[in-house]
């Protein structure tokens, strides 16, 4: 089992998204948007297509995804990195993952790479027969903060959060106002050095916060690797309690859109 990965940074959101196909109602660019109801989609019937993104500069790349897709079971995908361009795929070539790993309950492709590469260019290619036509509602890739000591086993929490209000009727049957169900996950990093706090915590607070996503994998060797990857807000920024000499604990909460 690995370790709990955190990427705080979302590299897409600062550069510029793009899509080989795509309809002019549901751009690339809603790949960038903060809500997965705002999504990318292909023509009817092009089934076959690849979303790009131009980070501008390089940047550290552990991990790239796409959330709320609409991949079945049998879709692909490939993966390619460059500091050329967005064809090429110097830098790192995931070669065809077929099938991509997509676990159609939590519509995610989540790709970690085996070890990060530095490029300014992300290309992913997906393709799936059985579809009318392709949909992901956000692309994710960056770093990811793999801490030296896991979560607390004793200390994490996983389940859903339903809003949905209810009530009784005046008739005593129940009235319920079905809502999303979203994801909910807690755990407690037990053993955070001073390194760790002044390189990644003190960054995930600044960065991140309450207002920006952030994408956790709790174990990226699992057999359904989306249903161990959260993507969602922190319910509080990053604050660390002192435990010994240069020596902290923190604990972390997100909660998914869906």
């Amino acid at each position: 089992m690995a370790r709990v990965s955190i990427l705080y940074r979302n590299e897409p959101d600062y550069g510029d998204v793009a899509a080989a196909d795509e309809v002019s109602t549901l751009p690339a660019t809603f790949l960038q948007h903060p809500s997965l109801g705002n999504v990318w989609r292909t023509p009817t019937d092009v089934t076959s297509s690849a979303v790009t993104a131009d980070l501008g500069v390089s940047r550290a790349i552990g991990v790239v995804a796409l959330l709320a897709c609409n991949l079945s079971a049998a879709g692909t995908a490939r993966v390619k990195l460059s500091d050329v361009d967005a064809t090429s795929h110097e830098l790192y070539d995931s070669t065809l993952l077929d099938p991509a790993g997509v676990d159609t309950i939590y519509q995610a492709f989540v790709h970690v790479l085996p070890s990060p590469v530095t490029a300014r260019y992300i290309r992913v290619e997906l393709a799936d027969d059985s579809l009318d036509y392709l949909e992901a509602g956000r692309l994710v890739a960056g770093a990811l903060w793999t801490p030296d000591y896991n979560y607390a086993w004793t200390d994490i929490e996983r389940g859903a959060v339903d809003d949905s209000p209810r009530d009784l009727s005046i008739s005593g049957e129940p009235w319920v106002e079905a809502r999303p169900t979203r994801r909910r996950v807690r755990f407690s990093l037990p053993w955070v050095s001073a390194t760790e706090l002044a390189t990644h915590l003190d960054a995930m607070g600044r960065i991140a916060g309450r207002k920006r996503d952030v994408l956790v994998i709790l174990d990226h060797e699992a057999s359904s690797v989306p249903q161990e990857t959260y993507w969602g807000l922190m319910t509080d920024a990053p604050a660390v309690v002192g435990t010994g000499l240069r020596a902290f604990r923190q604990s972390i909460e997100v909660i998914t859109q869906r």
